[in-house]
């Protein structure tokens, strides 16, 4: 899984392949600012099953913020908010 930042958001992003349904994602927002993914291929046996934890740093996401699509291509993207941290 590919992870870039910017001041706003992290993209987090992955290439799947277009066998991979949404239904067959899922993606869980954790305790410790932690996201769990996981790629299930059902009908499978073999190399069908595919899983990522990604820690934020604290207080740096809002886990509330989290969207998830899959792309045709079979590309799953997911997007976090990044919180301002900007002293006032």
């Amino acid at each position: 899984m590919h992870v870039s930042s910017s001041p706003s958001t992290h993209k987090l992003s992955v290439t799947l392949g277009k066998e991979f349904h949404p239904e067959m994602v899922t993606i869980s927002a954790k305790e410790g600012n932690r996201l769990d993914v996981v790629a299930d291929l059902w009908d499978r046996e073999e190399d069908c099953r595919h899983e990522w934890h990604v820690r934020f740093p604290k207080n740096d996401v809002d886990m509330g913020s989290i969207r998830a699509v899959i792309e045709e291509k079979g590309e799953l993207v997911i997007d976090v908010k990044r919180r301002d941290c900007t002293p006032q």
